[in-house]
């Protein structure tokens, strides 16, 4: 949520699953394409609006570094301009056991400062991320390595800096081990944030040193330096680059604290788009397409925003009032009205962009249905008291929760409907962890793979369920596993639609809406092409 995505304080860390966020998650997966188009940069500067960083290293930040990692690092795997899975430095990842892999990279490639792309370059890099003691915010992900615990131990120092399951074969090949079987890992190495990322031999001897100046081996270079206290970040096409090259000279990522700034000076022309996380804000999707008229694009991307529920409290434990309280709530009238149109009303935990596509697992749980809403909640005992519904302040979602708490008191007669509201990402976390008082809101963006939210948020042995009690069965986890070993994707998406369908069946949360990435655009540049990524920021051209 996740996902694709701490781009919510993190992305996609157990804490991001239950922030209200504006913004795509996900994790998002690089777009630089692995072409062979050997020309130069065609010259020119764009600028993208972004919201504020805390690392540029790949695998380091919380996720809002996407833009800027799409720019400055090629992944090994990416997503094309129909969101088709593409081999990107990757030569070929491969597996007989989808527990043991193969991944071959493409000889040639250059890090900015000259320096081969090796497999010891990746196996450096992943194993930094993988090392506890560096704190870096995509650890999560290598949580299924072997070897994986030597260096994240739950109590005392580690007793490995590397990991047991990854292994230089050849100078261009590398070994993965997991731990267990996992179908999806092709996937889920799909990112240029991810810890799936190489490491120069320069970055080693001074990790923070090269923070502030990342040596990548993507389309763009850095040009200057990064603080925290920066306004911008600017980068420049690299000569050197082994795919596609792009189609400007200069990228300046401008940095900015408020969602409405960033959009009062993309009318004005003072930026010419904004970025993955930077979404616009949502009191303005009402009039983005009349502010911008044909300059705006939209994209399905895997984001569904839910409201959960405490199931351990005994006014929620019967799941007719869950889903009474999903049916009084027009879904819509929400998008239509209060998002212009630009997100859709959720029918299941998997949003459009999910691999393996969105089946309607929720059904008529997600429609709304005044009548047979009042119905279920008088036959499951009615209701009595206030009812809390819980979120994030400062999202520009105010009236979206006020709309959820309007359906709730007209329709099901509940007079005091209580919105309680906590000012930071930090606090609402802490008061989720403390134990929700009613519904609260969540969400998870991520990876397409249908795996990674319902691992992330739904499994019980999970690593990133976000509260212990949250939610878990047997039979979800036995589906999961199952998808995980699979042979075929077909098979695999079979089980990850059963363990969806198991967990709608169960009703832990309320599938609301799911988030498009929308992106609008000055009249200096092109019409972008946007991904599961965001978006091609190499191949956006000036007119």
């Amino acid at each position: 949520m996740n996902q694709r995505r701490k781009k919510f304080t993190g992305l996609r860390t157990g804490a991001a699953v239950m922030l209200t966020v504006g913004m795509f998650a996900m994790t998002a997966c690089s777009t630089t394409s692995s072409g062979g188009d050997n020309g130069t940069a065609t010259g020119g500067s764009i600028s993208v609006a972004m919201f504020e960083l805390d690392h540029i290293t790949p695998g380091w930040g919380n996720g809002y570094n996407i833009d800027v990692d799409n720019a400055l690092f090629a992944p090994l795997v990416g997503f094309d301009a129909e969101n088709k899975v593409e081999l990107v430095q990757a030569e070929s990842i491969t597996t007989t056991d989808n527990k043991v892999w193969t991944v071959k990279i493409k000889p040639g490639w250059t890090f900015h400062n000259g320096e081969e792309v090796t497999a010891q370059s990746y196996v450096d890099g992943i194993n930094t991320a993988a090392y506890g003691p560096n704190a870096w915010g995509q650890n999560y992900q290598l949580a299924g390595v072997e070897g994986y615990e030597a260096l994240n131990p739950k109590t005392g120092e580690p007793t490995s800096k590397t990991l047991s399951g990854l292994k230089v074969i050849d100078p261009h090949t590398f070994e993965v081990t997991l731990k267990s079987p996992d179908s999806q890992l092709k996937v889920e190495m799909a990112m240029t944030v991810t810890a799936w990322s190489p490491l120069p031999k320069a970055a080693l001897a001074d990790l923070k040193a090269y923070d502030k100046a990342p040596i990548g081996d993507g389309p763009f270079q850095m040009d200057g330096t990064w603080e925290s206290t920066t306004s911008s970040v600017k980068v420049k096409a690299y000569d050197g680059y082994k795919g596609t090259k792009p189609k400007v000279s200069n990228i300046e990522f401008k940095i900015y604290t408020s969602a409405d700034t960033a959009y009062t000076d993309l009318l004005a022309g003072n930026v010419d788009l904004n970025g993955t996380y930077t979404t616009l804000p949502s009191s303005k999707l009402g009039q983005v397409k009349t502010d911008f008229a044909d300059r705006v694009v939209t994209s399905d991307q895997v984001y569904t925003q839910w409201l959960g529920f405490p199931i351990a409290d005994p006014r929620y434990s019967d799941v007719r009032v869950r889903q009474a309280i999903s049916m009084a709530i027009d879904r819509e009238a929400i998008t239509s009205k209060i998002f212009g149109g630009l997100y859709t009303p959720a029918n299941g935990l998997l949003a459009p962009g999910t691999l393996g596509g969105s089946p309607d697992s929720c059904g008529e749980y997600c429609k709304y249905d005044p009548a047979k809403a009042k119905a279920l909640l008088e036959s499951a005992g009615g209701w009595s008291g206030p009812m809390e519904i819980q979120y994030q302040a400062g999202k520009g979602l105010e009236s979206y929760f006020q709309a959820v708490a309007n359906g709730i008191r007209q329709n099901l007669g509940i007079s005091e409907v209580k919105l309680v509201a906590s000012p930071t990402a930090s606090e609402y976390l802490t008061t989720l962890t403390a134990g929700a008082k009613g519904p609260f809101s969540g969400g998870w963006a991520g990876l397409p793979t249908p795996l990674d939210v319902l691992s992330g948020v739904f499994q019980k042995t999970s690593a990133y369920n976000p509260r212990s009690g949250f939610y878990g069965t047997e039979a979800v986890d036995n589906f999961i596993e199952q998808a995980k070993s699979a042979k075929t994707d077909e098979e695999a998406t079979a089980r990850f639609h059963d363990a969806d369908a198991q967990i709608m069946k169960d009703f832990p949360v309320a599938p609301m809406y799911n988030i498009s990435q929308v992106n609008a655009y000055s009249d200096r540049i092109q019409k972008p092409t946007i991904t599961l990524s965001g978006p091609m920021l190499d191949q956006i051209a000036l007119k």
